[in-house]
């Protein structure tokens, strides 16, 4: 009866173990075995589901002996998963207890990500990602119930950011009437924790089922903590409603604050409420500093049962644009700089991308099978 080799090999080098292999040799059949690929960098033509965490935590192979503890707490903290919000406080509690004992993260996080089912998201899962972030920070979490509902806290502690390679977020931002609105602050204190090269925040609904997960009030936090990031490069964001009321004409200027220059990519699907001259701005800014690609997907101005973003709607913000950031609006009685219009237009044909991708079973803009909508 032949026995198979174990981890715990002999000193016999001819015995085959994995034990034997190199470190990076033996990562990498971890890296493969639970389906992480850490190098990966989610692109605008990467769909978001392939770039995935482990289904399953290498915690078990902790316990297999000291070289698989090194390598596999290595992938522990380096990808921070979380699948729900008891998840999030008892990381945050736990890591606080180990720092205040003096000892740190054997490694810090690179990748974090947070998923949440469209029911079981309230307002506290952004308490409990903030205290996550500010533990792996080495402060202490701030963020406590008082029993009644409300959130109690100290001051923010100062000093620099978390950076992250990446950072996705898939849940609704707002699960009830009764988790007071103000309270959507809260994604500005996270999220102002971070600076993460690629940010993607996502419904947690199947595509044809068209949902907004991001409500007008989170959208305003989220791009006040993003204005404060200063390596973001790739952002997807969809099930997103824009906060600009459908019963008013387009706004006359963009109310977004700017993105970090730094940003190449930028996704948005499924969104509401998005005027044109809001993603004109976008291309306007990223003129100078290498701005690659603008994608609008199942993208409408007003209410989804209005007309889809065309690239045309965008391409006649330019002029509107221009006025105001040149001051002739108010200074020149309304003239407009042609030269500068006409670049901002060529840009914009260059970089931006409307598309259609679901239809309503009935009614509102049909695709009539077209994908571009120019």
């Amino acid at each position: 009866m032949s026995s198979e080799p174990t981890l715990e090999s002999t000193n016999n080098p001819s015995t085959p173990s994995l034990s034997n292999l190199p470190t990076e040799l033996l990562l990498e059949i971890i890296y493969h075995v639970l389906g992480l690929y850490p190098d990966q960098i989610p692109r605008l033509d990467i769909d978001v589901e392939k770039y995935t965490l482990p289904n399953s935590w290498p915690s078990s192979l902790l316990t297999l002996n000291s070289s698989f503890d090194s390598i596999t707490q290595h992938l522990l903290y380096t990808h921070l998963r979380f699948r729900s919000t008891r998840q999030l406080q008892l990381f945050a509690r736990r890591l606080n207890h180990l720092t205040t004992g003096g000892h740190k993260l054997p490694y810090p996080p690179k990748t974090i990500s947070v998923t949440l089912a469209g029911a079981t998201a309230d307002f506290y899962v952004y308490v409990y990602l903030r205290d996550v972030l500010l533990t792996c920070l080495g402060h202490p979490p701030y963020a406590e119930s008082n029993g009644s509902g409300e959130v109690s806290q100290n001051s923010a502690p100062g000093g620099g950011k978390l950076e992250l390679d990446a950072l996705r977020l898939c849940f609704n931002s707002y699960a009830s009437h009764r988790i007071p609105s103000h309270n959507m602050e809260l994604i500005r204190d996270a999220l102002s924790l971070v600076d993460a090269k690629t940010f993607m925040w996502t419904g947690p609904d199947p595509d044809h089922h068209f949902s907004t997960a991001i409500v007008p009030a989170a959208t305003s936090y989220l791009f006040d903590a993003l204005s404060t990031w200063s390596s973001l490069t790739h952002l997807k964001l969809t099930n997103i409603a824009f906060p600009f009321p459908f019963n008013n004409e387009s706004p006359e200027k963009p109310f977004l604050p700017p993105l970090p220059l730094t940003v190449r990519t930028i996704y948005i699907g499924q969104a509401t409420a998005l005027p044109p001259i809001e993603i004109a701005a976008m291309v306007f800014r990223g003129m100078e500093t290498g701005l690659e690609a603008v994608r609008i997907v199942d993208g409408y101005s007003g209410s989804i049962w209005g007309p889809r973003l065309r690239r045309s709607f965008v391409e006649a913000a330019a002029a509107p644009l221009i006025v105001i950031s040149s001051g002739l609006g108010e200074a020149g009685g309304g003239g407009i700089d042609v030269g500068m219009t006409n670049l901002l237009v060529d840009a914009i044909r260059r970089v931006v991308r409307c598309e259609a991708k679901n239809d309503r079973i009935m009614g509102g803009d049909r695709a009539d099978g077209s994908a571009l909508l120019e």
